[in-house]
């Protein structure tokens, strides 16, 4: 599987907001201006305040984000559990209090996670300041602190009269609190007396259910209104939010247009646009083609229809089958067209017939509610068929992934090449770029193993040892020798200490032995003596690793490993010799220990401190790295290399270290090893906090989300400590030194994702949805709005008998997912992601029968 890095949209969350890979932004902002009917809003990052252009794709990411979803999520539980505790009888007003303000302050601060938009226009500044804003005709009104559920004030009063109106957008507050409404300004009006008409036409003057009215504050041009999930939405009107229906040169001038906005074009237009009887689907059916219809229709069947897309075709069940794809909304992404040829491949029997023609027509003509927002798995589905590659070709598709990957590989281990410090680029010196990344990965854990008095401090304010640990992965005789063969130099002083050490105990143990000669009625215990021993074999018991580490007084220990798979055999002999609870513990500093087995065993606990590289095949490296290292966390602590192999490639010859570049070696070996104190990097600590802010806007963007932010923590940890030891190495915070640590942050990132990406999306997010299996059930209680009724159950469900729909409306009562708010009429007390919080629940489990 490959993973997406590009992202041409500007995406603002958690406070941060990045550009990536947009071209010529000035260019196409002049280009929008060009155009009078494209309204021009931003999104806000709140933190700094400042502004970037909103178009509608980068609209539609950031309300699909799962950021967004998430943040407003923890705000809606938390109101939940507000309003439950207020319920209670037995509280004090004080509790009430206090209760209401634990809300008050959870809300702030998840708002800051949100992005916003400022719908009142576009700043060409960069700057959300009311005398730098081109206005969009666009104002907000703020209704808040209601005496009833806010969808209430939408049905009763505003649902029917958008259009009369001009509502282009009407949204749930992130608390649920209250309602956003975002309507068209008249030409020239002020925006305090449209809040005050909008108000009054709406006959909410004067309602007892909204004792303090509309906050009369929000009437400035710069106001902002944070992003809420699209299940937030009661009703959007995209083409009236992102076109306009007025020439905004002639009605709202203002100073700084004059400055950006280029002369209209001369040929004529129309002065005000012609009604339409329903508001136009151009832009969610644009550049589509029937392969990407037809995929969004197969996926629209499995995930919201609850039908295999091979099973839509058999007799008896063609109609009821078909009913249900179309009731998903699909009609709003796939035009008529489309959806016509794509029923003619998936049905071909049925689709000659005037029951299916009809069928298609009726809920093109009847049934489509062009205003009702997309459901969330919809659009979801949308975006991934029109994101996704031609899999027309799916062999091509997997080489090109490859080629992508190892030119990314290539590209950044040249770039890392340039910025080695003294000692690592002599070591490889004379190697193609495509081993530099496997012999530098080799040697990293051990340099970082010599400056064991060192200590690092993150950007969070943890204190952490240099600890790191990697894997050489490639082919046999792919050459992986070579690490081996450049890690020797490093070794040479850990060998000798080793070497003094081993014969101490040779020593102690020929001593040991004697004496149990001359005492053959008490036999002595041959208890090693306590001699530091930095380099060990990495086949070690868990029981003499605890020996050694404690031997080692705080140091830390260093192994490598010709053949991971050695170590793979030797874990599966049992609990005691596996030690991979060991290099998990070690990565942080933690402590290990074990008590007695008998009175002849060991006893204690250790600080972890613990070093390794490992070269192998990839099948050694498949069982190493299995499910459980990859949810336990040990995957993402360690950094990976993989050696290059090209079949039938004649056999190189090997350029050989010079005595100039092992004598540099033995000197930053000493540097390493006599280098003691707490490390404050704070010019590498603001770049990887820069880079995982970008990192964080890509990955939301990416098909795997969810891999994407797993992984980058733990690689901004790693490169951090690469880059503590290239600045040990250099002695002071230069560029090269924060440039390296970036790139080799970027490096071990793409490197888990290409080898990891895909066993933690099996192991960990497929585990998550097994878990959170969405039956008929489950799909059923999502497409229904907020408040629903028996006939809204009957029309998802139209083959399920009455008594089947009321026991399952009664076990969505009995759960409190829903209360009846009138005859035959429900409506919903938790969303979405709250259900999916409950596996095990009966609405998910427990499926509709016929």
């Amino acid at each position: 599987m490959a993973y997406n890095t590009q992202s041409h949209h500007t995406i603002i969350n958690a406070g941060r907001e990045f550009s990536v890979n947009i071209e010529k932004p000035i260019e196409a902002a002049l280009k929008a201006y060009r155009r009078t009917d494209v309204r021009l809003f931003d999104c806000q990052n709140l933190v700094t305040d400042s502004t970037r252009l909103c178009d509608e794709k980068a609209f539609h990411e950031i309300i699909d984000s799962p950021y967004v979803v998430k943040a407003c999520a923890v705000i809606a539980d938390a109101h939940e559990q507000m309003k439950q505790g207020m319920r209670q009888d037995d509280i004090t007003e004080a509790e009430r209090a206090a209760m209401k303000a634990r809300f008050e302050k959870l809300k702030a601060e998840k708002k800051k996670l949100l992005p916003a938009f400022v719908f009142g226009g576009h700043s060409p500044s960069g700057k959300r300041k009311a005398d730098c804003m081109e206005p969009s005709g666009l104002a907000t009104m703020d209704i808040d602190h209601m005496e009833c559920a806010p969808i209430d004030i939408y049905n009763d009063k505003i649902k029917g009269r958008e259009k009369e109106l001009g509502i282009a957008l009407v949204h749930l507050s992130p608390g649920q609190e209250g309602l956003h409404v975002i309507y068209e300004l008249k030409p020239g009006e002020p925006r305090a007396e449209a809040n005050e008409r909008i108000f009054n036409s709406l006959g909410l003057k004067g309602d007892p259910r909204l004792p303090e009215g509309y906050d009369k504050a929000v009437k400035d041009v710069a106001r902002s209104s944070f992003a809420v999930p699209r299940d937030y939405f009661s009703y959007i009107d995209e083409e009236l939010l992102f076109h306009r229906t007025d020439d905004p040169q002639k009605s709202m001038p203002t100073a700084q247009s004059s400055a950006i906005a280029t002369p209209r074009p001369a040929t004529p237009q129309p002065s005000t646009p012609q009604p339409s009887s329903q508001p136009s689907l151009s832009s969610i059916q644009d550049d589509m083609d029937l392969r990407q219809a037809q995929e969004i229709f197969d996926k629209v069947c499995q995930r919201m229809a609850g039908v295999s897309p091979d099973a839509l075709d058999v007799a008896g069940r063609r109609h009821n089958n078909l009913t249900a794809v179309l009731s998903t909304g699909i009609c709003k992404v796939v035009s008529q067209e489309l959806m016509r040829q794509v029923v003619e491949r998936r049905m071909p029997s049925f689709a000659q017939e005037p029951d299916c023609q009809s069928l298609v027509a009726d809920f093109y003509g009847k049934y489509l509610e062009a205003n009702k927002p997309l459901p969330r798995q919809l659009a979801k589905i949308r975006v991934e068929c029109l994101n996704s590659s031609s899999t027309a070709n799916a062999d091509v598709d997997e080489e090109d992934c490859a080629k992508t990957w190892e030119s990314q590989r290539l590209d950044l281990a040249r770039k890392i090449r340039k910025r080695l410090p003294r000692g690592l680029r002599d070591t490889v010196a004379g190697l193609p770029d495509e081993k530099v990344l496997p012999v530098l990965l080799t040697v990293l854990p051990c340099a970082a193993a010599y400056a064991s008095d060192v200590k690092v401090e993150y950007r969070d304010g943890t204190i952490q040892p240099l600890v790191l640990m990697s894997a050489i992965i490639g082919h046999s005789a792919s050459g992986k020798s070579i690490c081996a063969r450049r890690l020797g130099p490093w070794m040479k002083k850990m060998d000798e200490e080793s070497a003094k050490a081993d014969a101490i105990e040779r020593e102690h143990k020929k001593k040991c032995n004697n004496n149990n000669k001359n005492n053959k009625n008490k036999k002595i215990a041959q208890e090693l003596p306590h001699v530091f021993k930095q380099k060990i074999p990495f086949t070690i018991s868990f029981t003499m690793l605890l020996q050694r580490q404690e031997n080692a007084q705080g140091h830390t220990l260093f192994s490598f490993c010709e053949e991971l798979a050695v170590v793979s055999n030797t874990n599966s002999r049992g609990y005691w010799s596996d030690k991979r609870a060991f290099y998990t513990t070690g990565f942080d500093g933690g402590e290990m220990g074990q008590d007695y087995f008998s009175m002849e065993s060991y006893s204690g606990t250790v600080r972890a401190l613990y070093n390794w590289s490992a070269t192998g095949t990839k099948r050694a490296f498949d069982k190493f790295f299995d499910g459980d290292s990859i949810e336990g966390g040990l995957a993402s602590r360690v950094c990976f290399a993989e050696m290059p192999y090209h079949l039938f490639e004649p056999l190189a010859k090997e350029q050989q270290l010079s005595a100039q570049d092992i004598k540099r070696i033995a000197e930053a070996v000493e540097k390493l090893s006599t280098a003691k104190g707490t490390l404050k990097l704070k010019k590498v600590n603001a770049a990887l906090a820069e880079w995982e802010n970008k990192r964080i806007i890509i990955d939301m963007a990416s098909s795997m989300p969810e891999a994407g932010d797993f992984f980058r923590k733990r690689a901004a940890v790693i490169g951090f400590r690469c880059g503590a030891v290239a600045y040990l190495l250099t002695g002071k915070e230069t560029n090269a030194v924060v440039e390296f640590t970036v790139l080799m942050t970027e490096y071990v990132f793409q490197s888990q994702m290409h080898f990891l990406a895909d066993k933690f999306y099996d192991n960990t997010v497929k585990a998550n949805e097994r878990q959170q299996r969405r039956t008929e059930n489950g799909i059923i209680f999502d497409n229904l709005s907020q408040r629903f009724t028996l006939d809204d159950v009957k029309r998802q469900k139209p083959d399920a008998t009455v008594h089947c729909l009321t026991q399952t409306i009664s076990v969505w009562k009995k759960a409190n997912w829903i209360t009846k708010v009138a005859k035959n009429t429900w409506e919903k007390r938790v969303n979405v992601a709250s259900l999916l919080a409950s596996p095990g629940s009966p609405a998910v489990t427990m499926s509709l029968s016929r």
